[in-house]
C-alpha cells in the first residue's frame, strides 16, 4: 500500500496498474466472503418463536423455492383461526366482521377477533363444499398453534327485539305462523314477520307481543310446554364453524 501512495520514480506505470488491478480482486473476493458469512446465518421475516426444526446436523439442504424449511417459527402474538364456511352461509360473511372463539383447551375463557379473508374458491368433502374463512385474534394469550375451538362471527346485530325459540315457529309455504295460548287458555294460531335467527331463537318483527305465552312442541291434555316471550338486548345470526384450528400468520387450515 504504501508503494502504491508514494510510488518510487522507478515504478513503472504498467507495474502501478497491476497492484491497482490485484487491490480491486482482492476487495472483490473479501465481499464474496461477506456474503458468504450472510448466507450462513438465517433470519426470520418476522419476529417469532421457533416451534419446529426441520434439519438434523448433517442433513444436506439447497437454496432456492423448492428448498425445506430449516426451522417454523410461530408468531404467537399474531394468531389467526382457519375455518370452513358453509356455502349457505359464506355470502353472509364479510371482511371486518367481529367473531368470538372459544378454545376447548381453555375453558371459561372467550377471545375475540375480526374476518380477515375469505377464499373465493371452495373446498367440496363428501358432498359438502366449504370456503376458507380466516379470523385474526385481537389477543391470542395461552393458546398454542393446532388448538381447536369454536368460532362465531356475528352476520347481523339488533337491539331490544321480540324473539321466541326457534322451535315455535313453522313455516308453510313461504308464511311463519306461531301457536299461543289465547287470554281464554286457548290455542290459536297467528301469522308472524320472522327475523333474525341464531340456533336457539327468532326474532318476531310482528304478529306478536311481549307477554303472550306461545307454544314450543305438542300441545296435548296431560303434556304441553310453553314460553313466556320478553325482550332481549341483542340477537345475532351464527355464521362460523366448529372444532378448527387457531394457527399463526403464516398458515391456513381446513375443516
Amino acid at each position: 500500500m504504501d508503494n502504491l501512495k508514494n510510488p518510487p520514480s522507478t515504478v513503472s506505470a504498467t507495474d502501478l496498474q497491476a497492484e491497482e488491478t490485484k487491490l480491486n480482486q482482492m476487495q472483490i473476493n473479501l465481499n464474496a466472503l461477506y456474503r458468504q458469512r450472510g448466507d450462513l446465518t438465517l433470519t426470520a421475516p418476522f419476529a417469532g418463536t421457533i416451534t419446529a426444526e426441520n434439519l438434523n446436523p448433517g442433513d444436506k439442504t439447497s437454496t432456492g423455492g423448492s428448498a425445506a424449511a430449516a426451522f417454523t417459527v410461530t408468531d404467537t402474538t399474531a394468531m389467526v383461526v382457519s375455518i370452513g364456511v358453509d356455502e349457505l352461509d359464506v355470502t353472509k360473511v364479510q371482511v371486518g366482521q367481529t367473531a368470538t372463539v372459544a378454545v376447548e383447551a381453555l375453558p371459561g375463557k372467550t377471545y375475540t377477533g375480526k374476518v380477515t379473508s375469505i377464499s373465493p374458491a371452495g373446498v367440496t368433502a363428501q358432498g359438502v363444499t366449504t370456503y376458507p374463512v380466516e379470523v385474526a385474534l385481537d389477543k391470542a394469550d395461552g393458546i398454542y398453534s393446532g388448538m381447536t375451538g369454536d368460532v362465531t362471527i356475528m352476520i347481523a346485530q339488533k337491539q331490544n327485539v321480540l324473539m321466541v325459540p326457534v322451535e315455535a315457529v313453522k313455516a308453510v309455504r313461504g308464511h311463519s305462523y306461531v301457536r299461543i295460548i289465547d287470554a281464554n287458555g286457548e290455542e290459536q294460531t297467528v301469522e308472524v314477520k320472522a327475523g333474525l335467527a341464531d340456533d336457539t331463537n327468532i326474532e318476531i318483527d310482528s304478529g306478536l307481543s311481549e307477554g303472550q305465552t306461545v307454544i314450543t312442541g305438542t300441545l296435548s291434555s296431560q303434556n304441553s310446554s310453553g314460553f313466556r316471550m320478553g325482550g332481549i338486548g341483542g340477537i345475532g345470526n351464527f355464521g362460523g364453524n366448529r372444532n378448527q384450528n387457531p394457527g399463526n400468520n403464516q398458515n391456513s387450515g381446513g375443516r
